[in-house]
């Protein structure tokens, strides 16, 4: 008899089949006046990684990003290696998309929602 495929092997099929390049840049911040506290970001070259994007649909961004006002969201399962390069980072984009996109930061004391599924993570990135 066939074992019932696991939720991992799942995943990375999936990955394999219909997966996106999600584009991570880290920026490095610089002080450039130390009285008014302004920052300027250096952004440094962005880590390629394909994963699983979806769009969020409206309702579904009320709970899952509260206290966002946004215009457009997505859900992305990456591989775990990358949670250090999703926590640092500074912004997001999709390969063959024009929009910007953010992670959880505001609304949540700097952090970001990382749910861990196996060998995976999940998170939300956003657009305003």
């Amino acid at each position: 008899m066939k074992e019932a495929p696991n939720k991992m092997d799942e995943y990375k099929h999936t990955i394999k089949k219909v997966g996106k390049i999600l584009l991570i840049y880290v920026a490095k911040e610089t002080e450039t006046d130390p009285i008014e506290k302004t920052i300027e970001l250096t952004y440094m070259n962005p880590i390629p990684v394909k994963g699983i994007i979806e769009d969020l649909a409206p309702n579904q961004m009320i709970w899952r990003l509260p206290g966002l006002e946004v215009t457009k969201g997505k859900m992305v399962v990456i591989p775990k290696r990358y949670k250090k390069s999703v926590i640092l980072s500074h912004k997001f984009e999709v390969r063959g998309e024009d929009e910007t996109y953010y992670g959880y930061r505001e609304g949540a004391g700097k952090n970001m929602q990382l749910k861990t599924i196996g060998n995976y993570i999940q998170f939300y990135i956003y657009t305003t």
